[in-house]
């Protein structure tokens, strides 16, 4: 994607998976949900890190968005994953934004009572390429929901800039 459009990366961030999408002016080019089944170690983080490196020079990011998790579920480890992917942005001299789902939920308007359905509802009409790749079961949902929240942080962060 050589040319100078900001390009956008989303993340939602966790410990055993991490959803991200790559996004130049709305438009989707790159997206998934990786999963880090084994033990959290310095070894997992320099694994997840170097996963984030290839996407950030692959595609020429510019900008990142990252979905955090709410207050009460961010652990030590979250905490430590975050500022090491801090670290790697520096490096890579690209402009972070975070976000939260309360972020997510005002900005998209989305349904207090099912906050996640909504959100889910709302990419799938926006990004109907995505529609192929969702699974109906409820692990399915789960596991993508983390992508679904990395691209709603990054569309967000496009309109905020």
């Amino acid at each position: 994607m050589k040319n100078n459009h900001q390009i956008t990366l989303g993340i939602s961030l966790g410990t055993r998976t991490i959803g991200y999408a790559v996004l130049q002016n709305q438009e989707l080019y790159d997206w998934g949900v990786k999963s880090f089944k084994e033990k959290w170690s310095d070894q997992k983080i320099q694994h997840i890190l170097k996963a984030m490196e290839r996407i950030i020079v692959e595609h020429e990011v510019t900008n990142a968005s990252i979905k955090i998790p709410r207050q009460t579920e961010t652990y030590k480890s979250i905490i430590e994953l975050q500022n090491a992917l801090s670290d790697i942005f520096k490096h890579h001299s690209i402009n972070v934004y975070t976000s939260s789902l309360n972020n997510l939920k005002l900005w998209y308007s989305i349904d207090e009572k099912s906050p996640k359905s909504s959100l889910e509802e709302y990419v799938l009409a926006h990004y109907p390429v995505l529609c192929k790749k969702q699974y109906l079961s409820d692990a399915g949902h789960k596991y993508y929901m983390k992508l679904y929240e990395a691209l709603a942080a990054a569309e967000m962060s496009q309109f905020l800039k």
